[in-house]
C-alpha cells in the first residue's frame, strides 16, 4: 500500500525507471552472493575438503570389507572348530567301542576252550537287544560283560554267571524306564546291589539287607546265617531278591517303547550309532597315517632330548655330596635349626601321644638280611604273591620301528643303555647341524 501510494501521481516514465533501478538491485545482490559462494567452495577446495570427504568415504569402505572379511573368518574358523570337535565325538565313539568289545570278549571268555558257547549266547542276545529295543550296543555289552566279570569273581561259575548277567542288563534297561532314570544309573545301582550296597537299591524300593534275604534262604530250605554265607552264596541271594522285588519292572520297556521318554532314549541310542559308524570309517583313514605321524614325534623327542643333553642338562644327575658342598658350620647351623623346630613340635603334641608310644623290637623287625619284615602278615599270604605280566616285553609297535629308521638314517645309535648317541665318526657338530 505504501509502495503504490508512492507511484500514485508520478508518470509512466518514472514508475519503469524505478522498476529498472530495483531489478538491477537485486540483480547486483544476486552476483554478490554467487560470488561469495563461490570463494567459500575454492577455499574448500585449497582445504583438502572433497579429498578429505573421498577419503573418509574410501576408509569407510575398507572398514566394511574389513569387518566382512572377519565375519568370514570368524565363520571359517568357527565352522573348521565345529567339524574338528565332530570329528572327535566320532572317533572318541569308534574307540570306546573297540574297547568295550575287547572287554565283552575277554569277560566272556571268546576263544577259550569251553567258554566259547557263552560268548555265542552272548552275541546272539546282544544282537537281539538292539534289534528289538534299539539300544546302544556298545552300552549294552559294557554292561552284560561287567556283570558277568563281576559275579565270576565272587566265584560264580561261568554258566550261572552268564545267566544273571542277562538277566541283570535286561532289568537294567526295565528300571530305568520305569523310574525315568538314565540306563548307566540303573546299572551302577544294581551292580552296587549286587556287591552288598544297600543304600542305592532303596533308592528304587528295593531291599537287600539281611532281614530280607533271611525269608528267601530259608523258603529254599537253607538255615546257615546269612552272615557265615560266602560272597557267592550272598550274591545269588540279592539277586535272587532284586528280581522278586522287581516283578513290577519286568517288561516295563517293552511295554511302553512307543512313549516319548523311551522313543528319545531310542533316538539317542541311533545318534550314538551313527557317530560310532562314522567313527569307524573315520578311524580307517586315520589308522593308516598315525603310525607315521607319532614317529615323527618321538624322533624330535629323541632329537631335543639330546641336544640338551649336548647343553649340559641332565635328569638324571649324581647325588650330591653334602659334605663337600655344604660348610660344617652351615650344616650344624641347619642341625640346630632342625632340632629347635623338633623341640617346638614336640611341646605342641598331645598327652596321649606320647603316652602310647610304642617301642618296636629292632630285632623282631629286622630279618636275617637286615631289612624290615612283615610283621603282622600271614607268611602264606606272601608266599602267594605272584607277578603281573602285561605282555609289554612282547609289543611290537609300529611306530617306534619307523622312529628306529628314522633316527638310523639320521646318523644315530643306541648304546648298552637304550639311550640314542651320534654313531661314530660324527661330531657334536653334526647333531646341531641335524
Amino acid at each position: 500500500m505504501k509502495r503504490r501510494a508512492n507511484l500514485e501521481g508520478q508518470t509512466l516514465e518514472n514508475i519503469i525507471a524505478i522498476n529498472v533501478q530495483e531489478a538491477l538491485q537485486g540483480i547486483n545482490q544476486l552476483k554478490t552472493s554467487i560470488t561469495d559462494l563461490k570463494v567459500k567452495l575454492n577455499s574448500f577446495s585449497k582445504n583438502n575438503g572433497l579429498s578429505n570427504f573421498n577419503k573418509q568415504i574410501k576408509q569407510s569402505s575398507g572398514i566394511a570389507n574389513a569387518i566382512k572379511k572377519t565375519i568370514n573368518f570368524s565363520a571359517i574358523y568357527l565352522g573348521a572348530k565345529q567339524t574338528l570337535s565332530t570329528l572327535k565325538e566320532m572317533t572318541n565313539e569308534s574307540i570306546k567301542y573297540t574297547e568295550t568289545v575287547n572287554l565283552f570278549n575277554v569277560s566272556m571268555g571268546k576263544g577259550l576252550e569251553g567258554l566259547n558257547q557263552y560268548y555265542e549266547k552272548a552275541i546272539d542276545f546282544q544282537e537281539r537287544l538292539e534289534e528289538k529295543l534299539g539300544v546302544n550296543i556298545e552300552e549294552s555289552m559294557r554292561y552284560q560283560a561287567l556283570f558277568n566279570s563281576m559275579t565270576k569273581s565272587m566265584g560264580l561259575s561261568a554258566d550261572y554267571a552268564y545267566i544273571l548277567s542277562e538277566n541283570m542288563t535286561k532289568l537294567g534297561y526295565d528300571l530305568a524306564s520305569l523310574y525315568n532314570i538314565d540306563t548307566e544309573n540303573a546299572m551302577t545301582k544294581l551292580r552296587a546291589g549286587l556287591a552288598g550296597q544297600t543304600e542305592p537299591l532303596r533308592e528304587l524300593g528295593l531291599d537287600i539287607t539281611e532281614q530280607s534275604l533271611r525269608p528267601i534262604a530259608q523258603s529254599l530250605g537253607i538255615t546257615e546265617s546269612i552272615r557265615n554265607m560266602s560272597q557267592a552264596e550272598k550274591t545269588v541271594l540279592r539277586y535272587i531278591a532284586v528280581l522278586k522285588q522287581a516283578q513290577v519292572a519286568q517288561g516295563d520297556f517293552a511295554r511302553t517303547m512307543e512313549s516319548p521318554a523311551n522313543q528319545l532314549r531310542i533316538f539317542n541310542a541311533q545318534v550314538t550309532a551313527f557317530k560310532r559308524n562314522m567313527g569307524n570309517l573315520w578311524q580307517g583313514i586315520l589308522g593308516g597315517i598315525l603310525p607315521y605321524v607319532n614317529a615323527v614325534m618321538m624322533v624330535i623327542n629323541e632329537l631335543l632330548k639330546m641336544v640338551a643333553k649336548l647343553f649340559g642338562f641332565e635328569v638324571f644327575e649324581q647325588p650330591v655330596n653334602i659334605s663337600s658342598s655344604v660348610g660344617t658350620d652351615d650344616l650344624a647351623d641347619d642341625l640346630g635349626t632342625a632340632s629347635k623346630k623338633a623341640k617346638e613340635l614336640k611341646s605342641q603334641l598331645m598327652g596321649f601321644d606320647e603316652i602310647n608310644n610304642i617301642s618296636l623290637d629292632t630285632d623282631s623287625k629286622k630279618g636275617s638280611s637286615g631289612s624290615t619284615s612283615n610283621a603282622g602278615i600271614d607268611q602264606r599270604l606272601l608266599d602267594a604273591l605272584k607277578g603281573y605280566d602285561n605282555l609289554m616285553d612282547s609289543v611290537s609297535n609300529k611306530a617306534t620301528e619307523i622312529r628306529d629308521k628314522m633316527l638310523d638314517w639320521l646318523g644315530f645309535e643306541r648304546d648298552d643303555n637304550g639311550t640314542w648317541k651320534l654313531k661314530e665318526g660324527l661330531t657334536n657338530l653334526s647333531l646341531i647341524h641335524i
